[in-house]
């Protein structure tokens, strides 16, 4: 397998330049678990400066990183992440998540998903067979920016986010100074839907959304109460 750790307590783990993490099939690249309740915080941070830091993983469920029941989650990703079928990083968190990612992910599924109020600057380059960032939040906010180095190319929505709790009054945030395509029918650059909140979105000069399949919005708001099923 990849690097799994079950902690009991909070957790801050770095990965240093150079490390490549190839697991075999059907794991994920980095697994970190934590145990029912939802209680303990993570810090993790993978560096590259050398751009040798690497993540591969093939087969069923390989996500590249794979966070499940922290309370509060810090990442900041430099490496370059590649998911074969599944996700390039998946958080799974009751609290705050707040991720930072400058490497390049490349993902059979969704780049990054991300369960819990979401705090997201991306400056990397994301290419997804599905959603490019994805996020779903019971309660909370929501805030995605994109830079001008920021490359997003998705089979689906570029993000996607959405409230699974018809309590939520969440507000979103989105800020794109950077490059979204979407290729897949029905595939906005940018979907936000059930949002109980206030919704902002910045296009900035050097943005663009580019949507390449029929019925795909730019941008898109749905305000009514079209919550998705939380899925597995």
């Amino acid at each position: 397998g990849g690097i799994s750790y079950d902690p009991t307590d909070d957790l801050t783990m770095i990965v240093q330049d150079g490390v490549t993490i190839t697991p075999s099939s059907g794991n994920e690249g980095i697994d970190i678990t934590f145990p029912s309740g939802n209680l303990f915080d993570l810090d993790l941070r993978l560096y590259d400066s050398d751009i040798a830091t690497d993540i591969t993983t093939s087969g069923a469920n390989d996500d590249g990183i794979f966070i499940f029941r922290a309370n509060d989650v810090t990442l900041v990703n430099q490496a370059d992440i590649t998911s074969g079928n599944d996700d390039g990083i998946e958080v799974r968190a009751d609290g705050a998540v707040t991720i930072n990612n400058s490497g390049t992910i490349t993902a059979g599924n969704r780049g990054i998903d991300a369960r819990g109020t979401l705090n997201l600057t991306n400056s990397g380059s994301i290419t997804a067979g599905n959603i490019g960032i994805y996020n779903f939040v019971s309660s909370g906010d929501t805030s995605v920016v994109l830079t001008e180095s920021s490359q997003i190319v998705a089979g689906s929505h570029g993000i996607d986010a959405a409230a699974v709790s018809a309590n939520s009054t969440g507000n979103v945030y989105v800020s794109n100074s950077g490059s979204i395509i979407t290729q897949g029918d029905s595939a906005s650059g940018i979907f936000l839907r059930a949002v109980k909140g206030y919704a902002t979105v910045v296009q900035s000069g050097t943005g663009s959304i580019v949507t390449e399949g029929d019925s795909a919005h730019g941008i898109f708001l749905d305000h009514a109460d079209n919550i998705p099923a939380r899925d597995a």
